[in-house]
């Protein structure tokens, strides 16, 4: 309930008097009708629904996809379902096909870590021909960015893991052979107390000026691709010390965009520079 109540309030993140409003009589709601004592408490880097650690990576503007390996067998999928047929997404299908014996490989090196269980790794596929509108858009070849591998119940999303993970170094950032790499963090992490109003305007403000600082470059793609250009905005992980399902992620995992990827039109009265936020 506190979750779906804490959706509620950033949801309704909008830019009136200033880039970015948050509409605290919700939030005054919201703590009334909930117990926070009632609630553990928690220190910076802990799993909690009062006070949380976030980090954050650039959103890749493509379209999300995965490589999902279950009983031995690799298959390629869109956000919703596998890859079968002549279902292409926009030539993934292929782009996994031509790698089985990479992901091969790959499960072999992992065997004893995965113990049968499926393995997805999550990314965005984009480049030329997948999406238009940011600097990533301009690649003259197609990759796939990755940033989750979810191992059963257990979610990856250290940059530096998921390198060890899919290259066996935790220092490599990218396959160039294979056109596949890891997104890495775009931010120091930053505390989140929800039970402090004030210390929440501050959040949302330094949240305006993160992706507003985005939607004008990308640096990953300036400086992984050397392409000066727009980017989609950022998405805040929760940085917890122990394993994270993906349960956990879900919930406390929330994009930002700038006004160049609003995900509606501005309504009358509200001013561009809006930055929007979802779960």
């Amino acid at each position: 309930h506190f979750m779906r109540g804490l959706r509620s309030v950033c949801s309704t993140m909008c830019a009136r008097d200033s880039p970015i409003s948050l509409r605290l009589s919700l939030l005054t709601a919201l703590r009334s009708s909930v117990s926070l004592a009632s609630l553990p408490y928690i220190h910076t880097h802990t799993h909690i629904y009062i006070l949380i650690s976030s980090i954050t990576c650039c959103t890749v503007h493509g379209s999300n996809a995965a490589i999902n390996i279950q009983h031995d067998q690799i298959y390629a999928q869109s956000r919703n379902e596998l890859l079968w047929g002549d279902k292409s997404h926009y030539g993934f299908k292929q782009f996994v096909d031509a790698r089985q014996q990479l992901f091969r490989t790959l499960l072999a090196r992992h065997a004893t870590r995965i113990k049968g269980r499926e393995v997805i790794v999550f990314g965005e596929w984009c480049g030329k021909g997948i999406m238009q509108g940011a600097a990533i858009c301009s690649l003259t070849k197609n990759i796939f960015a990755i940033f989750a591998v979810q191992i059963g119940e257990h979610v990856i999303i250290e940059p530096r893991d998921l390198s060890q993970f899919m290259f066996d170094n935790a220092h490599q950032t990218k396959d160039l052979a294979h056109d596949i790499y890891i997104i890495p963090w775009a931010t120091e992490p930053m505390r989140i107390d929800f039970q402090h109003v004030t210390q929440l305007e501050h959040v949302v403000q330094e949240l305006t000026e993160h992706v507003i600082a985005i939607d004008k470059t990308d640096p990953w793609v300036r400086e992984e691709f050397g392409i000066e250009g727009v980017g989609e905005g950022l998405v805040w992980y929760p940085v917890l010390p122990d394993d994270m399902s993906m349960r956990t992620l879900s919930d406390m995992l929330f994009k930002t965009k700038g006004p160049s990827h609003a995900m509606v039109k501005h309504k009358r009265g509200e001013k561009e520079g809006e930055l929007q936020c979802a779960f």
